[in-house]
């Protein structure tokens, strides 16, 4: 008896997205296909098997060979649930959607990690099933470009989309609370990501040597950005930091090399070790009147920075300014620069 699928027209906002054209010549063209360009596969296409207590059809492999395929909501009259890795050992099993770049998934369907790392990934979207980005989900898709998520997403995870080279802009959705250390470190094409005022944690490393990323606003929503967070991001130009933010981290903004403008908020306690270290380019920096302490090296060789007024209250730390020839600090009433910082700093 043959097979027959039921077909249901699904995600269309990616459809319309990916056939609209940008009047921006500078912005970057949509690599997901139009609507008419992905393939639906037959149930023959699949390797696939009914689950009697889910109640429904469990996908673990595609034998086709289809670069753009739209998973179905059902196979047989019964819903597709879930994608899972293949328990076989045999090579085509292995290497199951190895021929994917990119895949439509039904808003009911949930996949298990690390079921499409055989693949040549460049676009995926996140079904609403789905309200997690677990640890390293994507990490190392070298070719994974575009990611569109569902607004049921509420974390994303450790190492998530690390080393995912090729992925050029994130609009990360509203409802995320947490960024996972090193979600996005190593993402060497990133230039653009949006960040919503649900956000309240940015874990460490989680930009880390994202080296195109220039745009990038942090929404007063966030609390906590922990260390190295935009360690080696060379492009980015200006940063405010929002205002329920108490300490800058260590190595913060280390080598953020355009880096030349900062704002503080007034609630700021610290600036802790080499937090803006080798930011070269630094000219404009606010030291809030509540900051308690500048430590070690927090601004290392800024080589640009000219003056700064720090609060009479503030402890400095041994070499703060190290490397920063040319500037001059007010500090209880008395100019000092680079010959005697030495009488500024706390024993």
């Amino acid at each position: 008896m043959i097979k027959k699928i039921v077909l249901v027209v699904m995600l269309i906002g990616i459809f319309a997205l990916s056939s609209c054209e940008s009047n921006d010549n500078n912005s970057t063209k949509s690599v997901i296909p139009n609507a008419k360009d992905y393939v639906v596969p037959t149930a023959e296409d699949f390797d696939y098997q009914y689950d009697a207590v889910k109640k429904g059809i469990i996908i673990n492999g595609y034998k086709g060979d289809a670069e753009a395929i739209r998973i179905p909501e059902e196979i047989d009259g019964d819903p597709v649930l879930e994608i899972i890795k293949s328990k076989s050992s045999s090579k085509q099993s292995i290497d199951a959607f190895s021929s994917v770049k990119h895949i439509l998934l039904p808003d009911t369907v949930i996949f298990e990690d690390g079921v499409f790392s055989k693949t040549k990934l460049e676009s995926i979207n996140i079904p609403r099933a789905m309200t997690e980005i677990r640890t390293c989900e994507f990490s190392d898709y070298k070719k994974l470009e575009e990611i569109t998520f569902s607004d049921s997403v509420t974390r994303i995870g450790t190492s998530a989309f690390s080393g995912c080279e090729s992925l050029k802009s994130v609009s990360i959705p509203d409802g995320v609370t947490d960024i996972g250390a090193n979600a996005f470190s190593g993402c060497t094409s990133l230039e653009k990501v949006i960040i919503p005022d649900s956000v309240t944690d940015i874990r460490k490393e989680a930009f880390k040597d994202c080296i195109s990323l220039e745009k990038l606003e942090i929404p007063d929503s966030v609390i906590n950005i922990e260390a190295y967070t935009f360690l080696n991001c060379h492009r980015i130009t200006e940063i405010k930091i929002p205002n329920n933010v108490e300490c800058i981290s260590t190595y913060l903004f280390g080598n953020c090399e355009s880096l030349k403008s900062v704002t503080l908020p007034d609630n700021l306690k610290i600036i802790a070790f080499h937090a803006f270290d080798n930011c070269k380019n630094l000219l404009e920096i606010n030291i809030p009147n509540n900051i308690e302490q500048i430590y070690d090296y927090a601004f290392l060789d800024c080589t640009a920075l000219r003056t700064l007024n720090l609060p009479d209250n503030t402890i400095i730390l041994s070499k703060a300014f190290k490397g920063c020839n040319a500037l001059t600090v007010t500090y209880k009433g008395e100019e000092y620069n680079y010959s005697n910082f030495d009488k500024i700093y706390a024993n």
